[in-house]
């Protein structure tokens, strides 16, 4: 009977993750998983100081990063994405 051994597994080297962005001094604010849930989601961008109890961006040079899930078990997510869409171009113009 001839046994022949597997070769050793491939050890493929990774890409090395980015572990530091330059924010040139600004605020970062996340947020995540809000999950269609407009509520929630203007409550935490009130509670990041990003938005005004208006709906307009109070940020200044903030950056806001929303990460996760808008869409998935609300009922609001075009709401949500029109709200982050409207205050994205509040940034760029004022």
């Amino acid at each position: 009977m001839n046994k022949t051994k597997a070769p050793p597994p491939s050890r493929k080297t990774s890409p090395t993750p980015t572990t530091t962005v330059d924010l040139a001094g600004r605020r970062l604010v996340a947020i995540g998983d809000v999950h269609g849930d407009f509520a929630q989601t203007m409550a935490a961008l009130e509670l990041g100081k990003v938005m005004g109890g208006d709906g307009n961006w109070i940020g200044g040079d903030t950056v806001l990063v929303q990460v996760g899930d808008i869409l998935d078990r609300g009922d609001n997510e075009l709401a949500i994405m029109r709200k982050f869409r409207n205050l994205a171009l509040q940034v760029r113009v004022g």
